[in-house]
């Protein structure tokens, strides 16, 4: 270990931009901390969130809080140090994941299932529709036109976006465990699971992912 930093709250979630952290820290809100010496995080600022912030994103000035019963935030951190509060889109489910591509969000929002959300105007978000998973989605990854949810009772499931407002399946995965968080890179995807910890799937094949660890 490099270096830790304790937050006040339950530390959910993570984005990394430049030398500074935004935590998602539950019913905290954000903290964001300077990393330019890991071995030293260092407080900058906090936002407080109307609900409980469990996932966020960085997207060029803004982040976005995946804010569970709250939906999802959007603050300015243009300036780090003084975060100010944008827009809330209340989403109907709980929001739990944000991922980001150009003009959309992507909200993994529990029950609901994939939420798509214009964030063209980050002060004005229009919700343009959903995708419901057989479960329940927990986090999501956007990986150039696919979009790989992470279901809480076990699934990954794997979607066209190339229309944003028609996703289209492609295939799934299903591990003996409850899928917490989904990082895709090259081939391979790396689910986070609660009871066998993290697996590694290969979606070289998107249509039949296979489990590799």
């Amino acid at each position: 270990m490099v270096g830790s930093y304790n937050s006040p709250g339950i530390a959910m979630g993570v984005a990394i931009s430049g030398n500074y952290c935004y935590l998602a820290d539950w019913v905290s809100g954000v903290e964001i901390l300077d990393i330019s010496n890991p071995a030293n995080p260092l407080f900058v600022a906090a936002h407080n969130t109307s609900g409980h912030a469990f996932g966020v994103c960085v997207s060029g000035n803004y982040l976005y809080i995946a804010d569970n019963e709250s939906g999802l935030r959007v603050i300015d951190i243009s300036d780090p140090a003084y975060p100010l509060f944008v827009s809330n889109l209340d989403t109907p489910g709980n929001a739990l994941g944000i991922s980001v591509s150009g003009n959309y969000g992507f909200v993994a929002d529990y029950n609901s299932g994939l939420e798509m959300v214009d964030i063209s105007r980050p002060d004005s978000m229009i919700l343009l529709g959903a995708y419901p998973v057989l479960g329940s989605s927990r986090n999501v990854f956007i990986a150039d036109s696919t979009a790989y949810v992470a279901e809480d009772f076990g699934g990954l499931y794997l979607l066209n976006i190339a229309d944003i407002t028609t996703p289209i399946f492609i295939g799934a995965y299903y591990p003996p465990a409850h899928n917490w968080g989904i990082v895709v890179s090259g081939n391979y995807a790396y689910s986070a699971t609660n009871l066998t910890g993290l697996q590694i799937v290969n979606i070289e094949e998107p249509s039949n992912p296979v489990i590799t660890a």
